[in-house]
């Protein structure tokens, strides 16, 4: 056993101890006391499926809207997202793919950002847009299949695991609208599906969201 161990090993059993013997006194918090903030990942999460929205509205040819404002959805869809990612990643104690994952899609989505706001070309407009939806999805999985999946799932994260897909494939239709756009191709059917997915995938990450037991 190496040093490292037999001080931790002792460490704990000086805390046991201490806690048995005086068990009114303040203890010394360790990392496995740690809790994420629930209530500020749920907020979070909320935040992103507003955001989502907003781009689907954007992005929908049913909608009758101005450029102007089409554009001005687009800018607060992104932004909500990104803000709204940061938060959920802000939300977990600990590292882990959950909170670098968070992290990866807010990048992503200061991407698809800084498309909407950067003076670029067209082409560097498309381009930057792919780089955003193929980043998005890059965090996505990463929260998704950076962790051993639980023995005996509740029901509500095997629904989180089934929104989370809904947000990849989305990100997967964006990019492929973009790439397709870039090929001079026509990807406005393939883009709007990408936003509706990720928008259903998003609203359903809030409300099957169980931390904190909410739903016990």
């Amino acid at each position: 056993m190496s040093t490292d161990n037999r001080s931790s090993s002792l460490f704990d059993l000086l805390r046991d101890e201490k806690k048995r013997r005086y068990p009114d006194q303040p203890q010394v918090a360790n990392d496995n006391q740690l809790e994420d903030n629930h209530s500020l990942i749920f907020f979070g999460l909320w935040v992103t499926a507003v955001g989502t929205i907003f781009n689907a509205i954007a992005s929908t040819t049913q909608a009758d809207l101005e450029d102007a404002l089409r554009s001005n959805f687009s800018i607060y869809g992104n932004t909500l997202e990104a803000t709204g990612n940061a938060l959920v990643a802000e939300g977990f104690v600990t590292g882990g793919p959950d909170k670098y994952g968070s992290y990866i899609i807010t990048i992503g989505a200061l991407f698809a950002l800084y498309a909407d706001i950067g003076n670029l070309t067209e082409t560097e407009v498309l381009q930057t847009e792919v780089k955003g939806s193929l980043t998005e999805a890059l965090g996505t999985s990463y929260a998704l299949f950076g962790v051993d999946p639980p023995e005996n799932p509740t029901r509500f994260q095997i629904y989180t695991i089934y929104s989370a897909l809904l947000q990849l494939f989305g990100n997967g239709f964006e990019a492929f609208a973009g790439i397709t756009e870039l090929r001079e191709g026509n990807g406005e059917a393939f883009y709007e599906i990408g936003t509706i997915l990720q928008a259903i995938g998003a609203v359903l990450t809030g409300l099957f969201y169980e931390g904190g037991e909410r739903f016990l």
